[in-house]
């Protein structure tokens, strides 16, 4: 499932990032694995996992082979009520920009999401893109 700023331009305002977040379910042993030498043409993934700061989930961060080069992260679902809940929810959408149906979280899960980061890019892109002026927001 496509996450992070794709998702949330997909449902608002675009914004580049030079990334593409990516959830993946991992109820099989050796999905991401998989996953992973799947994509090697196209993405050449860090042999070393990540942990994500906010959430402590496991993160796979790669570049992409392509011209300009972009990061590319795959994220594993983990025992969170949260992300258990918005992968099961998840969505096929076609996406104008990609030319393709891709899955992608509720426009709720996208802004539940953003809240639980509560990164400050996160919070001002939406202040500025809403004209919101609430002190705080």
């Amino acid at each position: 499932m496509t996450v992070g700023a794709i998702a949330a331009g997909a449902y608002g305002v675009p914004r580049s990032t030079r990334d593409v977040d990516i959830l993946v379910s991992v109820a099989t042993p050796g999905s991401v694995e998989a996953i992973i030498e799947h994509l090697n043409c196209v993405v050449s993934f860090d042999s070393q996992v990540t942990f994500d700061t906010l959430t402590r989930g496991r993160r796979h961060v790669g570049k992409s082979r392509g011209i300009p080069p972009f990061k590319v992260e795959l994220f594993e679902t983990f025992d969170d009520p949260f992300v258990k809940s918005e992968f099961s929810r998840r969505t096929k959408v076609f996406f104008p920009i990609l030319a393709r149906d891709t899955w992608l979280p509720t426009p709720e899960d996208v802004v539940v999401q953003k809240l639980r980061w509560g990164r400050n890019k996160d919070i001002e892109a939406e202040r500025k893109s809403s004209g919101c002026r609430i002190a705080g927001f």
